[in-house]
């Protein structure tokens, strides 16, 4: 049997795709409007021309000095001089392309997660692309003449290949995306390592991991030597004009506040995104038990026998030291001063706490549920559906949730017994 991800062939997909088009061409509309160059961007457009002058990568002739902290975006400019066509043109169309394409990754990624299981009609508004279309610093910035529209779209781009499934040679590609980026800029290092943190804790693997650090050296270190043996130097020259080796910590949480104060919602990423991690995490926990059922995982668009949809609660308590009909202790606790409980210390001392008294009792107390749905693609008819149930204060959630996705799925294909019954299924230690 074949499992893919839902898609639709229906008007509502044209719809879906009318949405992301219509993202892009409000965006670009308002590069359009506002387009402009930045001052700076005469640093970039004077060692482009040098170097097709037969000067090398310089700022004068003779001078190996690097001014400039995008040297891919510099290599980018030398066709404009090539071609004759003005670079603040060349710059400018190519930064909003960028802009644009950032956009439609954005919509079109959307599109790919919310088709994955039935939505509600809502769900397909493209939220991340209508934001970008909308962000006034994005549509400023997509032109200037400078590299920062081209480096978003590189990090959108890295950050669309990593929310896939991240097979080793997918992850060969956002390593290699992020690699570009950092040739962009050198700060394209920080989401890189980012980017590498995260397949490493999601994959829990050595080829994605490796593959990803592969892909990113392959790129980053060539630049490097070239930077060494050319210039002398790693870091480019405005380092040391802005910087030499001082920390400006104030200025930098002072940007960063005034950043915070215009896109104060923003500060709520860090949060969401554990939460899309901790979604995955469980997801990925019933895709094991699933394709251990026999099913295999289709491309999207392919056809498909069967949709499975799956679900999971865990609800996490305090249990009351009255749960216990014994909780001053129970038998065979009686060599201990009266009303000295497993649950803490004697009445009256030290380490009151959550409204009882001592430094703490049993652990939290954890019912977890699963749900696993399996119908016929075609007619939409149930073929088989089940649920498992556990209780207790094992506190690994990973490690219980596919031990009970392969319980929820322990007589299939020959059908659920009708009556609640207890199947026993040993869970991983580690997950």
């Amino acid at each position: 049997m074949l499992l893919a991800e839902p898609t639709m062939r229906s008007p509502r997909r044209f719809f879906e795709i009318g949405l992301v088009a219509t993202a892009v061409l409000w965006g670009v509309s308002a590069a359009l409007r506002d387009a402009w160059t930045c001052d700076d961007a005469y640093i970039v457009f004077r060692y482009a021309k040098n170097l097709v002058d037969g000067f090398g990568l310089v700022f004068n002739a003779g001078e190996r000095v690097e001014g400039f902290t995008d040297l891919l975006w510099v290599l980018w400019t030398t066709p404009a001089f090539i071609l004759g066509i003005a670079p603040e043109t060349w710059t400018n169309a190519w930064g909003i392309a960028c802009y644009g394409g950032a956009i439609a990754l954005l919509g079109f990624d959307h599109l790919r997660l919310v088709r994955r299981v039935p939505s509600p009609a809502w769900t397909v508004l493209p939220v991340a692309a209508l934001a970008a279309a909308a962000h006034g610093d994005w549509n400023a910035w997509a032109t200037s003449g400078l590299e920062t529209s081209a480096f978003t779209f590189l990090l959108v781009a890295g950050y669309v290949l990593l929310v896939g499934t991240l097979e080793p040679g997918r992850a060969l590609a956002a390593g290699l995306v992020f690699g570009l980026a950092t040739l962009l800029r050198p700060d394209g290092v920080l989401p890189a390592l980012v980017g590498g943190v995260f397949v490493l804790a999601m994959t829990r693997a050595v080829k994605p991991a490796a593959a990803f650090a592969a892909g990113f050296t392959t790129l980053w270190l060539p630049a490097a030597a070239f930077r060494l043996s050319y210039y002398g130097s790693l870091v480019p020259n405005t380092y040391w004009a802005k910087s030499a080796n001082l920390a400006w910590w104030k200025q930098g949480f002072r940007y960063l506040g005034l950043y915070f104060e215009k896109y104060g919602v923003l500060a709520l990423g860090p949060v969401l995104l554990l939460l899309v991690a901790l979604r995955w995490r469980r997801e990925d926990a019933a895709r094991r038990e699933v394709e251990g059922a026999g099913f295999v995982a289709g491309p999207e668009g392919s056809a498909a026998d069967v949709t499975v949809l799956v679900g999971a609660r865990i609800t996490e308590t305090d249990r009351s030291p009255f749960d216990d009909p014994f909780w001053y202790g129970g038998f065979g606790t009686w060599h201990r001063p009266f009303a000295y409980s497993r649950f803490g210390r004697p009445f009256g001392g030290p380490g009151w706490r959550r409204g009882y008294w001592g430094s703490g009792y049993d652990s939290p107390y954890y019912a977890r549920e699963v749900a696993v749905l399996i119908r016929d693609k075609r007619s939409g008819e149930p073929l088989y559906e089940a649920r498992a149930e556990s209780e207790g204060a094992t506190t690994g959630v990973y490690s219980v949730l596919p031990a009970m996705f392969a319980a929820a799925l322990k007589d299939f294909p020959s059908g659920a017994a009708s009556n609640p019954h207890r199947v026993t299924i040993e869970a991983p230690s580690q997950q």
